[in-house]
């Protein structure tokens, strides 16, 4: 299902996508860290940041796929602050970080989180 989905997300087809994803719920796949990564992929990449959110709280239980997807859905569009609170929720989690990970709250998270609370002129 997860490659139903990808293609859907490929070809920024959202109403595809949305079928593919109904079908995941009716038959409970979206319980499924890999399927509900994609599916937050697809929202996100679809401009549906909103919904992205919705599956990630939804989820009982997380792992670095789904912390990873959330992430990048917020670097996608440009909220480095969420992104970068969402890695700290995942360290919470005692999620071990991974490149994609920290590659999603990079230089540019950090330098925003800097200048926004003036870290950058302390030396």
């Amino acid at each position: 299902m997860s490659a139903a989905i990808t293609a859907c997300t490929n070809l920024r087809d959202l109403d595809k996508g949305k079928l593919v994803v109904c079908l995941c719920i009716k038959l409970g796949f979206l319980a499924n860290s890999i399927v509900s990564s994609s599916v937050i992929d697809l929202f996100s990449k679809c401009n549906r940041v909103e919904d992205s959110v919705r599956i990630f709280e939804e989820r009982d239980v997380w792992d670095s796929a789904v912390c990873n997807s959330m992430m990048s859905s917020y670097a996608w569009h440009a909220l480095e602050e969420n992104a970068l609170q969402t890695f700290v929720l995942a360290l919470r989690e005692n999620l071990r970080p991974t490149e994609f990970t920290l590659s999603c709250v990079g230089p540019k998270s950090t330098t925003s989180v800097a200048v926004n609370t003036n870290i950058r002129d302390a030396k």
